[in-house]
């Protein structure tokens, strides 16, 4: 139920680039969504914090499809230029905390930024180049965007780039896809922190012998 029944929620919806947005529960979606965008395009949005108590964004990647780390990555830098986002990527800027570029399949996939610093502003960028292997691919995103308050009980531990609460799940890496693992690459210079919740009753112990 919305606001326990006593109130309205609202939502915004922004497909529009070079935009600005100050409202919580804001979807940043591709021009045209659900239809797919077409490349090239430079595509941003500035988010600013609805109130001063804000101090952590939580975007969700209800959809994510741009394209692979290009192939030409592969066969022709060299192993030390795999998995970089070449053609297509989705940068978060504006903060001190480094946030990793991203790029590929990440549909399902989250993300916590620190609102504390970089003055209460911060600019999603979807960047789409042009390239004969993304020439088929459809581009489309729609990233559910999401303000907490400093005392929000949702907040992610300082410096996770991801916060789990369930007891049960699996944890990916961005772009990773069971479906079509073959097909999709680890991304490069991704060294961040996945924090998981703690619950009642729950153990953990470390095992030894990791795969």
């Amino acid at each position: 139920s919305c606001a326990s029944g006593f109130g309205v929620c609202c939502t915004f919806l922004i497909q529009t680039c070079g935009t600005t947005t100050n409202k919580n529960c804001t979807y940043f979606q591709n021009p045209g969504y659900p239809s797919a965008s077409v490349a090239p395009l430079q595509c941003s949005l500035v988010v600013q914090k609805c109130s001063a108590d804000i101090c952590q964004l939580r975007l969700d990647f209800q959809e994510f499809v741009i394209s692979q780390p290009d192939s030409s990555t592969f066969e022709t830098m060299g192993a030390n230029f795999q998995g970089q986002c070449v053609t297509d990527s989705f940068t978060v800027s504006g903060g001190s905390n480094p946030i990793p570029v991203l790029c590929g399949t990440n549909t399902g996939q989250h993300m916590y930024v620190d609102m504390t610093t970089g003055g209460g502003s911060f600019t999603l960028s979807f960047s789409l180049g042009a390239s004969s292997e993304a020439e088929s691919l459809e581009r489309t995103w729609n990233v559910k965007i999401s303000q907490l308050p400093c005392d929000a009980i949702s907040n992610a531990p300082p410096q996770c780039l991801q916060y789990f609460t369930s007891t049960t799940g699996t944890l990916l890496s961005y772009n990773y896809q069971v479906e079509d693992a073959e097909n999709t690459y680890m991304l490069s210079n991704t060294d961040y922190t996945i924090c998981i919740r703690m619950a009642e009753v729950i153990f953990w112990a470390i095992v030894s012998d990791l795969q």
